[in-house]
């Protein structure tokens, strides 16, 4: 027997098909992003110390109130008897903090076959993934009231902890805290200070992605759009191009990268356009420590064969101002190496700088230590 088919029948039949393979691919795509997610996961686990390392935890003192710094942000913490100080978390509450860029796993995502697939279908979930925050989060079960307890003592119940000891508000890596579960600090020689934290879980966030077909036209820019500027501090150490924390450097400069990606991301040609036109400049300052004109030789050789002080800080400061140059150009490649530097030399601009009448220390002049990128004007596509 022939079953009869109208040629209405037959465009329904195929229209109906297209559907259902059109829904079977979003649905594989969504499987795949699923896999793809709990791969990273495992990523996240498998360096947490590692990525933890990247960020701080240090006690501050601030005219009197002691407050646990982490990453950056800011907990203030209660005296609770004499020489004990805690930051009380309730149960059922989390503290969060930001890590590290989750472009920093880009080369091991790569390798997921997964993220293969997907990333040939949905070019932006590579941006995705450059433009986003691994997030640690510190939280209490449904049952424990967590803290963060720091007691002040003469004497350490161990004495090898005598050696692990570091100076008061120094930097600790967050990782080694967290498997240590103990950070020992010192004042001076007879005064201790023991950090240590109970009843906390600890987590690193995974990374949101969704699956988004990408069109060439950018988005309309509805008003102008205000870029923030950037400015690095004292991060240099002493004679050198080094910084003294990379992990603190980055958190300087980090930001801007990430508000840079975020809108070539968004606005594509015409603001890489914008921002080639605005002709950034990383400026680099010294600050003034001893008298100008005095002839000295410098600890950084590159800049040794300066007559003066004043030369030879002007030199280093061209050479700080470069090495920020060029990790910009680095990491926005989509600019095409647009960053230019320029050592301004010493200055007296952001703070005091030393004079024969009122010497002062490096301490009190390292304002002046300072790379500046000039402005650059609000964007608008027109």
């Amino acid at each position: 027997m022939k079953i009869l088919i109208s040629e209405k029948q037959l465009k329904w039949v195929l229209k109906t098909q297209d559907v259902l393979e059109e829904q079977s691919d979003t649905l594989n795509d969504q499987r795949l992003l699923i896999v793809l997610q709990n791969r990273i996961n495992d990523i996240l686990d498998k360096k947490e110390k590692e990525i933890l390392n990247r960020t701080s935890i240090k006690i501050v003192n601030n005219k009197g109130q002691l407050s646990l710094q982490i990453g950056e942000r800011i907990y203030p913490m209660r005296r609770m008897v004499q020489g004990v100080y805690a930051l009380i978390i309730p149960e059922r509450s989390k503290l969060t903090f930001g890590v590290t860029s989750s472009a920093d796993l880009i080369p091991e995502i790569e390798k997921i076959n997964e993220y293969k697939i997907l990333s040939e279908k949905y070019p932006n979930l590579r941006a995705q993934i450059e433009n986003n925050l691994v997030n640690g989060v510190i939280f209490t079960d449904q049952n424990n009231q967590g803290t963060f307890k720091l007691t002040i003592t003469r004497k350490l119940p161990d004495v090898k902890e005598y050696k692990s000891a570091v100076d008061f508000g120094s930097e600790y890596p967050l990782g080694e805290f967290f498997e240590r579960n103990k950070l020992i600090y010192k004042f001076g020689n007879d005064m201790f200070g023991i950090l240590e934290s109970g009843q906390l879980n600890m987590n690193l966030a995974g990374i949101p992605l969704k699956l988004e077909q990408t069109t060439n036209r950018p988005q309309v820019a509805v008003a102008p759009i205000s870029i923030s500027t950037m400015a690095l501090g004292d991060v240099f150490n002493f004679d050198s191009i080094e910084f003294k924390d990379e992990n603190l450097a980055r958190r300087q400069y980090g930001a801007f990268i990430q508000q840079i990606r975020h809108l070539i991301q968004k606005y594509g040609e015409p603001f890489i356009n914008h921002m080639k036109s605005q002709n950034p400049t990383i400026y680099g300052y010294s600050s003034v420590d001893a008298d100008p004109e005095q002839p000295i030789t410098g600890g950084y050789k590159p800049c040794a064969g300066n007559k003066t002080r004043r030369d030879y800080d002007l030199c280093l400061s061209q050479e700080r101002a470069r090495v920020i140059a060029d990790i910009l150009n680095k990491e926005l490649p989509e600019l095409g190496g647009i960053f230019k530097f320029k050592g301004m030399g010493e200055t007296t601009k952001f703070g005091p700088g030393w004079t024969k009448e009122n010497p002062t220390v490096p301490e009190v002049t390292a304002p002046n230590r300072r790379y500046v990128l000039s402005d650059i004007q609000p964007f608008t596509i027109k």
